[in-house]
């Protein structure tokens, strides 16, 4: 069905056709292994006036809750910041939140990582909740790490969602991350690490 760039899309819908080819090469793989009718409406945008730039928003209300309760527990992160910068990276965050709920473009790139990391000498594992939002999206996924005096250092991850102007909000996926993100502030050992690749 694919080439190295992922998913085709080979419907008849010209304006699916036009995003379509507009998806970074992550987002199509986001799209693998759907059926030209999903990938239409996955990508079926909310509406086909003049006012149509794939960087704007269109949100249902479905979204709003969603974004709502995602900023909720982003702004929760604040009594975990260390110094100014990490508050200042959520208030990136939850400012490019409030762009995204007017529909405006996203011109940040702040990731937030909230995780631990236990063991000793000879072993230790970590677990991240991890967001990360710039231009094209936010990126919520899972991060798990491992190191042992045998073996060495390994991580793996896993994407729970990805929201974008080109896609509508997973809810159930977005909330996943959203209890991950609680199960893992429950540990003592968890610290919020910030980064802000804009500046």
């Amino acid at each position: 069905m694919g080439d190295d760039k992922g998913p085709s899309y080979q419907g008849a819908n010209i304006e699916i056709a036009r995003i379509f080819a507009s998806l970074s090469e992550a987002e199509r793989r986001e799209l693998e292994g759907m059926t030209d009718t999903e990938i239409e409406w996955v990508l079926k945008p909310e509406s086909s006036d003049e006012d149509d730039d794939p960087c704007r928003w269109k949100l249902t209300d479905d979204d709003r809750s969603t974004l709502s309760a995602l900023a909720d527990a982003i702004r929760g992160l604040t009594d975990m910041a260390r110094d100014g910068q990490d508050l200042i990276a959520i208030g990136e965050v939850l400012d490019a939140f409030e762009h995204i709920e007017r529909g405006d473009e996203v011109k940040i790139i702040v990731s937030l990582d909230v995780g631990f990391r236990r063991g000793g000498r000879d072993f230790q594992e970590g677990l991240y909740a991890c967001l990360r939002i710039d231009p094209e999206g936010v990126d919520l996924s899972e991060l798990n790490t491992s190191y042992s005096s045998d073996v060495g250092s390994d991580r793996s991850s896993r994407r729970y969602a990805y929201l974008s102007p080109r896609r509508r909000f997973d809810g159930a996926s977005v909330h996943g991350w959203l209890n991950l993100l609680e199960e893992i502030r429950q540990e003592e050992e968890t610290r919020l690490s910030t980064s802000r690749d804009h500046v």
